[in-house]
């Protein structure tokens, strides 16, 4: 996860800073959108897929992501997932304040190899708040708290049906970044009140049975570090990608992403992470552990 915060940080950063601080302004909203364009490239504003606008002191920034996967030829049936807002506040000299109290709920069916896989995803209780100062010994900061992340599966395979659930409450994330000369480095805290899944497999043998499992896991810690991450070389990657994306597939045009890409490797120089588990339980039709 704290590749996915440590991104999202810093485009959100090179966006925020073309915009200026109080009051928002439609001008504003247009230099931030700007900032978004340069990051993912010219369709995200011709198609309508991010939108920014002035609210109050802030820019409502919001994803329509259904529209990116109709770039991307993924048929509504088998993926579904509404807009996605989120609200910029600037400051001075490059500052800005990140606020979310919502996530679109995510619903799929797809065909797998052996049947379909169907489900849907909801995160409920969400807040997100997250600011950057370049003025700071840590940069960025950033809390995400998730009330309950529910995921309700569904397995079809060979004419049967494996229904799956697994559900985290009590979810908060804590980060924060230092920036050097060579890299930033990450800070993460998370915990988890419970983790449970659920499970019930059909008995090949016995058309009207199936197992029953239920695995639970209590309180649970993850702390991890990350020294020297390469974001500008990653954003250097990233923005090549997006230069060479219209060009022919050929080659050359391969090579010269390649290079640019190996610039950015190692993306960092030192990883550590550790996680404490408790209240550790399973338990099934035919059996218990605990």
């Amino acid at each position: 996860m704290w590749w996915k915060a440590s991104s999202v940080a810093l485009m959100i950063a090179m966006a925020a800073s073309a915009a200026r601080a109080d009051p928002a302004t439609p001008a504003g909203a247009k230099q931030m959108l700007d900032g978004y364009v340069a990051i993912f490239g010219q369709q995200i504003a011709d198609k309508g897929i991010v939108s920014v606008d002035p609210h109050g002191d802030a820019y409502r920034v919001t994803w329509h992501v259904r529209r990116a996967l109709d770039l991307g030829a993924i048929p509504p049936a088998q993926f579904q997932m509404g807009d996605f807002a989120y609200e910029v506040t600037p400051g001075a000299g490059g500052a800005w304040r990140m606020t979310a109290n919502a996530f679109p709920s995510i619903a799929f069916n797809t065909p797998t190899d052996q049947g379909r896989l169907l489900g849907k995803v909801n995160l409920i209780g969400i807040n997100i708040d997250s600011s950057y100062d370049p003025a700071r010994p840590s940069p960025f900061a950033s809390r995400s708290i998730f009330g309950v992340i529910a995921a309700e599966l569904r397995i079809v395979a060979a004419g049967k049906v494996i229904p799956f659930r697994i559900e985290e409450s009590g979810v908060q994330v804590d980060m924060k970044q230092t920036t050097t000369d060579t890299g930033a480095n990450l800070e993460l805290h998370e915990t988890v009140g419970t983790l449970v899944e659920k499970m019930s497999v059909p008995i090949e043998t016995q058309p009207n049975a199936k197992i029953d499992t239920t695995f639970k896991v209590g309180a649970a810690t993850v702390d991890g570090t990350i020294d020297q991450f390469r974001t500008q070389q990653a954003l250097a990657a990233w923005g090549a990608v997006i230069a060479h994306k219209n060009e022919p597939n050929n080659e050359a045009s391969a090579a010269a992403v390649k290079t640019i890409l190996a610039a950015a490797l190692p993306g960092w120089q030192k990883m550590n992470f550790t996680a404490d588990l408790s209240d550790l339980s399973f338990d099934m039709s035919l059996a218990r552990a605990r």
